[in-house]
């Protein structure tokens, strides 16, 4: 009898050990999997994707109207500022065509945004004919998300050359980049 006491002494007490153990493991295993956290106030995001694209890249004119182009947030940290090199061609020395630039946060109708004409891109006015700039707007599209560009032309067109503006969305600084939220979590 003394030694099948043992043996159930020697079972229970392995038993316990490996309930403890998994307690013991058990919790830290789950914070592992936890997706919040706390911020000191002197850290920040270190990591994550910021970009956009826009479609289609170029758009080109044989006579003056209006066309548009969507640009969408292709990272994951959030903007406050959209950098655009713009560049115009146009293959004339006759004519004189203007190009103007706005940007919505909605898709354009009528040649309207909300009823508007949306947030011109410079804000003083319109692009030289045959070169680039470098334009930044405040009106960005949300993650995941995308705001709509309309580009007009108007001017003289008798030669019927082609007029085309490309666009190149990038950040082109931190600061442009949304700072990560404070919470009291």
């Amino acid at each position: 009898m003394n030694v099948s006491r043992r043996r159930t002494a020697s079972r229970v007490a392995a038993v316990v050990a490996a309930l403890l153990a998994a307690l013991l493991v058990a919790p830290a295993a789950a914070e592992g999997g936890v997706l919040k956290g706390t911020a000191k106030p002197t850290e920040s995001v270190t990591s994550g994707s910021w970009g956009a694209s826009v479609s289609p890249t170029s758009l080109t004119w044989t006579a003056n109207s209006s066309q548009t182009a969507t640009v969408t947030n292709t990272g994951t940290v959030a903007m406050v500022q959209l950098t655009y090199q713009i560049t115009v061609t146009f293959d004339a020395t006759k004519d004189t065509p203007v190009l103007t630039l706005a940007v919505c946060t909605s898709p354009w109708s009528g040649g309207k945004c909300n009823g508007g004409a949306g947030t011109a891109i410079p804000a003083n006015g319109s692009y030289d004919v045959n070169g680039t700039t470098t334009e930044t707007s405040s009106v960005v599209p949300p993650l995941s998300g995308s705001v709509y560009l309309q580009a007009t032309s108007s001017g003289s067109f008798h030669q019927l050359k082609p007029l085309t503006m490309a666009f190149v969305p990038e950040v082109a600084a931190p600061g442009q980049l949304r700072a990560a939220l404070k919470t009291n979590q």
